[in-house]
């Protein structure tokens, strides 16, 4: 066997640490962390944290004979991330910074006062647009009025968007397998605005939060992020791949707070784009209103977490501008606060970053369909991408991985050599 399918062999644990990991931690998290399997199922073969720190050392060394310089920098990663929630298992106390790096292998650092400014101005210039003037408080009350849903439509108007998108992501990003089925719930004291349950066999369940006031702009992009264009339809396609044998072992699970996180979030998060639901001004508003959430987002996390910063501090900064409802605050404030999730904060607004680059860059000079079939059948972390970006555009010196002269984007397997041809599950050429 050569040092490559041995390192391939080693790596194949990754799944197997994960899922020790998500046993052993159960007494952490209420629920558990977050764990998809592809595929064969994990099995939880190590009894202690320290077990999987040895595991995923043994693991990162083997990365290094990987043939692929896309997969040694994923499995490099992921395996630092997974080391770190064992650690903090064991009882290390790490700063928020320090736990934002190492997880989404993002920066662990706020967002700067000037693009949160210069995001607020644009909100406020999209909004006169529609005739919304005044302070921009004001005017993002009187928009969020008059788009408002009613709650007694809201299970309606849900079940019509996912009827809609499922036709629209099977006409446009993938052609669907038979026997996909996605059901919605309506919950309510929940920490999150939406929820994508993946239960296999090409089946899941979106829990949208039905405590929260909806627009139609909102609503919209949400139902895009966890179903038909986001979480959902990216668990479908994993699933085909696992059963064509087509997916590398480092792929065939997703995990809370991981490297590949903040990639996930931005794919969903530029799904109203793919799916053609990005229409008119209103929607222009939601996709910036919701990056200037994010981005406050990170600076509240980073407030709470660093500073220590209390109930009524936290209030004052959500509410400052109108940009949080009460409501919303209320539902940030205990994202903020869940144990597992806060450090995965930073990923959606990193991320989605990332996803929108890939997307515009690729609109602009015709490979929008290698774009989509990167963010939708390959496993990603914000390095990997861009080092593809770059080799893609001719623009190899740029690439952060510094290895991307090497890599060759192929379009086949995620293990072994390029050249494979797409999956049966035909990607769709987008039209621009």
């Amino acid at each position: 066997m050569g040092r490559g399918s041995a390192a391939n062999e080693r790596v194949k644990r990754l799944r197997h640490v994960a899922a020790s990991l998500n046993e052993l931690a159960r007494d952490r998290f209420d629920p558990g962390p977050l764990i998809v399997v592809y595929g064969d199922p994990a099995d939880p073969v190590y009894d202690s944290y320290e077990a999987c720190q040895q595991a995923l050392q043994e693991i990162e060394a083997a990365a290094d004979h990987l043939e692929e310089p896309r997969r040694r920098t994923l499995v490099r990663e992921m395996a630092r991330a997974l080391s770190t929630f064992a650690r903090e298992g064991a009882g290390e106390a790490l700063s928020y910074a320090n736990r934002v790096e190492a997880y989404a292998g993002v920066p662990g650092v706020p967002v700067a006062a000037a693009i949160v400014q210069a995001m607020q101005r644009t909100v406020s210039a999209k909004l006169a647009r529609l005739g919304y003037g005044g302070p921009i408080q004001d005017a993002l009350g009187e928009w969020r009025s008059s788009q408002r849903i009613d709650p007694s439509e809201l299970e309606e108007r849900i079940d019509q968007w996912v009827e809609e998108s499922r036709a629209l992501a099977d006409e446009r990003i993938v052609k669907l397998p038979a026997g996909c089925s996605l059901k919605t719930e309506l919950v309510h004291g929940v920490f999150f605005q939406g929820y994508s349950e993946y239960h296999g066999r090409y089946r899941g369940t979106v829990r949208v939060n039905a405590d929260l006031p909806w627009t139609e702009a909102g609503l919209k992009a949400l139902i895009a992020h966890e179903g038909y264009a986001g979480h959902f339809l990216l668990s479908v396609v994993s699933e085909e791949r696992a059963r064509q044998g087509r997916l590398a072992p480092e792929s065939s699970f997703y995990f809370a707070n991981t490297p590949t996180w903040p990639i996930i979030e931005g794919t969903c998060n530029i799904g109203l784009h793919l799916l053609g639901w990005f229409r008119d001004t209103h929607d222009e508003i939601q996709e910036v209103l919701s990056r200037l959430r994010s981005a406050l987002l990170i600076n509240i996390a980073f407030l709470r977490h660093e500073q220590r910063a209390g109930d009524d501090e936290i209030f004052a900064v959500f509410c400052q501008g109108g940009f949080y409802s009460w409501e919303q605050a209320e539902q940030a404030l205990r994202f903020i606060d869940h144990p597992l999730f806060h450090p995965s904060i930073p990923a959606y607004w990193h991320g989605t970053r990332e996803a929108l680059d890939a997307l515009h860059v690729g609109s602009r000079m015709t490979f929008q369909a290698d774009v989509v079939e990167q963010l939708y059948c390959r496993t990603h972390t914000c390095a990997t991408l861009r080092a593809w970006m770059a080799v893609r555009c001719g623009l190899e010196e740029h690439a952060s991985t510094g290895q991307a002269h090497a890599y060759r984007g192929d379009q086949g397997s995620e293990v072994g050599p390029s050249g494979a041809g797409v999956s049966a599950m035909t990607l769709r050429r987008q039209s621009g």
